[in-house]
């Protein structure tokens, strides 16, 4: 009888434990493990139509970066560089990448791809693996990722400049 007792209070100090520490482990896993000013190696998931479709709004600018649109989803005027390009890793890790469409094999990738296929939903989905200086997070972007779809309330992102991408799949 003691010995069930005893098991009964060990499984009820585990729970404890668990219900104690499971907010930091959650929180520890959604946080990328960027950090400003490294060099890292990303890939993200792209189909030809993304280079009309995807853009973000911020009232801000991010490293000399701008979004297409503003906070509101205005078009900005044009002349801060490369616009900011929203697109996720295969994790759902949100970035920003300046000209990510101008980086020349992305770029031959897209025209090879658009003039192929038709609408986007028959387009091959392919994945350019980018290394990246990590120039730090931006709070409250919005998204679009689809050119006609509204954009998502604001959010978190990471920006990421690109030093070199090629397509491997």
């Amino acid at each position: 009888m003691r010995v069930a007792r005893g098991r009964v209070g060990v499984r009820w100090a585990i729970v404890a434990l668990w219900a104690a520490l499971s907010p930091l482990l959650l929180r520890a896993e959604s946080r990328p493990d960027f950090s400003p000013g490294d060099i890292t190696t990303v890939d993200v998931t792209l189909v030809a139509d993304d280079a009309r479709d995807l853009a973000c709004g911020l009232d801000a600018t991010a490293w000399g970066h701008g979004c297409a649109f503003d906070g509101s989803g205005r078009p900005r005027a044009r002349g801060l560089g490369p616009p900011l390009v929203p697109c996720l890793t295969p994790d759902r890790r949100a970035l920003l990448v300046p000209g990510l469409f101008e980086q020349s094999r992305i770029a031959e990738r897209v025209a090879r791809d658009a003039s192929a296929y038709g609408s986007r939903h028959t387009q091959a989905r392919f994945t350019a693996r980018c290394r990246v200086r990590v120039m730090g997070e931006v709070h409250g972007v919005r998204t679009r990722y689809v050119e006609r779809d509204p954009f998502t309330p604001p959010g978190d992102a990471w920006v990421v400049a690109p030093l070199a991408c090629d397509v491997v799949r």
